[in-house]
């Protein structure tokens, strides 16, 4: 996979070029040989080392986002193929419920907090966006987005009142792979 990402100027910081590199390298060989074997949760869920001049990272979270949204169309359009459609919208439902044990907790606890003098999110604009997607998923209200997702900037807070950042990601990142290619009931 030759992608070509932009490199920032020296006084910025950016993704390391190695780290995203040997990535890229290594999802390619899986998407070469086995498709199906690519965990899409782990490679939302990858983070790279923070560099001068090195990647933009928007540029590599955008096509880190497009790699799982050809993996997932990829899974999805072989289900509908192979006569597997129900078995797809039961993973997705089943996928979508799994969220709904973390919206329904009360308004900050939602998730662990996050360690004294150490960065975390603030509470409650955490909390005011789950009830957005809880709202799309759950009630039919908000439309809730992929771009809404990577576009959305937490306060932080070092108090150790906050949310834990690491935690606060992987749960939206799971909500962004139930938006990239829903099943048709959604």
């Amino acid at each position: 996979m030759s992608l070509v990402f932009s490199k920032n100027k020296t006084s910025e910081f950016g993704y390391d070029k190695l780290a995203v590199d040997v990535f890229f390298n290594q999802v390619q060989n899986l998407y070469d040989t086995n498709i199906n074997a690519i965990d899409v949760l782990k490679i939302i869920n990858t983070t790279f080392p923070l560099v001068k001049i090195g990647y933009y990272t928007r540029e590599v979270d955008l096509a880190v986002d497009k790699l799982v949204y050809a993996i997932l169309q990829y899974r999805k359009d072989l289900a509908y193929e192979s006569g597997q459609k129900d078995i797809w919208q039961k993973e997705y439902s089943r996928s979508v419920y799994d969220l709904e044990e973390v919206l329904n907790l009360d308004k900050g606890k939602l998730f662990s907090h996050g360690a004294k003098k150490q960065l975390s999110y603030k509470k409650r604009p955490v909390d005011k966006f789950a009830k957005k997607i809880k709202r799309y998923f759950f009630e039919s209200g908000n439309k809730i987005s992929v771009d809404d997702i990577n576009k959305i900037a937490f306060p932080i807070t070092k108090s150790g009142r906050g949310y834990d950042e690491k935690g606060v990601n992987i749960f939206l990142n799971r909500v962004k792979i139930l938006l990239m290619v829903p099943a048709d009931n959604y």
